[in-house]
C-alpha cells in the first residue's frame, strides 16, 4: 500500500506543476464533474467514493459504498 496517497495538481493556464493534494486512499478511478469544480474519486480499497474540490486540493466528501463482501 502506498503509504502517503496523493494526487497531483496541474496548473493549466501555466501548464505546470501546482503541488499534491492528500488523499485518504489510492484513487482507480476518476472523474471530473460537468463544472469542473470537483474530482470524483474511487477508492477501492476503502469501499469509498471521495469528492476532491479542485480549487481548494482537500477531499470535501467521501461516500461509503455499501456493498464490502463484494469481490476485489
Amino acid at each position: 500500500m502506498q503509504p502517503n496517497p496523493r494526487s497531483a495538481s496541474i496548473d493549466a493556464a501555466k501548464q505546470e506543476f501546482a503541488g499534491w493534494a492528500p488523499l485518504p486512499g489510492i484513487s482507480f478511478g476518476t472523474a471530473a464533474t460537468p463544472d469542473g469544480k470537483y474530482l470524483i474519486m474511487a477508492m477501492v480499497e476503502l469501499s469509498e467514493v471521495a469528492s476532491l474540490d479542485l480549487a481548494t486540493a482537500k477531499v470535501t466528501r467521501r461516500i461509503r459504498e455499501g456493498s464490502p463482501s463484494l469481490p476485489r
